[in-house]
């Protein structure tokens, strides 16, 4: 799992292999690994207190996280991603994670999202219902993710973010209408769409407003609402 140094943990996991749930306090290696004896998909339920989740750093470690082994996450619980250092690029290079719950995890503390979804190319969700008002730093936050639309972006208040650059890299299928975002406190776009510009969001014309001018998204279906409850996770081990 992806824990690390200085975060706060006293929680139960269910591994979804019939194994006994495991109590963790803290983040060494031994609470946060499990072995698997036989190949396949196994749905993990985290139940209690997570503060601190952060795949990138935890992979730095060396300790046995995988970045590439979580599928979709069902359901958020209890479970806050800002804390600490607010240290962005919580789920950077997850590069098999398709969905999220359509609800909002717990952003209370979150001030960070650099690189937070950076190369989830096979990742799709609405992020609609997501309260990103203290956020100021979006940089490369979706850059790379090539299946990502934008569905709910346009709800997004991110009065507060200075830093966008190369927030939508090369992500190819884009196409969320952002034209009523304020942008007026951002004071580094460069590379907002580097190798993508469906229409150019800033406006260099307009560069003292930065105005987000026309950016279109098609008709999206609705997605599915999970069930309440613990932090739900699939993954698949190999």
């Amino acid at each position: 799992m992806p824990l690390y140094p200085g975060s706060d943990y006293d929680f139960y996991v269910d591994w979804g292999d019939g194994t006994e749930k495991q109590c963790i306090t803290s983040d060494n290696l031994k609470h946060r690994s499990h072995e698997y004896k036989v190949i396949g998909e196994y749905c993990i339920i985290i139940t209690g207190k997570i503060i601190g989740f952060n795949f990138t750093l935890a992979e730095s470690l060396d300790e046995g996280t995988s970045t590439s082994k979580i599928i979709e996450i069902l359901d958020w619980g209890d479970l806050e991603l800002g804390y600490g250092n607010n240290l962005g690029s919580h789920f950077k290079y997850c590069s098999n994670l398709t969905t999220l719950p359509s609800s909002a995890p717990n952003l209370i503390e979150l001030t960070n999202m650099k690189e937070m979804f950076f190369l989830c190319t096979k990742l799709d969700a609405d992020l609609g219902n997501w309260d990103v008002s203290k956020v100021t730093n979006m940089e490369s936050m979706f850059e790379g993710c090539e299946s990502f639309v934008g569905r709910g972006l346009k709800n997004w208040d991110v009065s507060n973010v200075n830093n966008m650059t190369t927030m939508f890299s090369m992500v190819w299928a884009m196409g969320e209408d952002l034209s009523r975002w304020n942008v007026s406190n951002v004071a580094n776009h460069r590379g907002f769409y580097l190798k993508h510009s469906p229409n150019g969001v800033f406006s260099s014309s307009t560069e003292a407003n930065k105005s987000m001018g026309n950016f279109k998204a098609p008709d999206f279906s609705k997605s599915k609402v999970p069930t309440a409850g613990a932090t739900r996770t699939r993954t698949r081990m190999n």
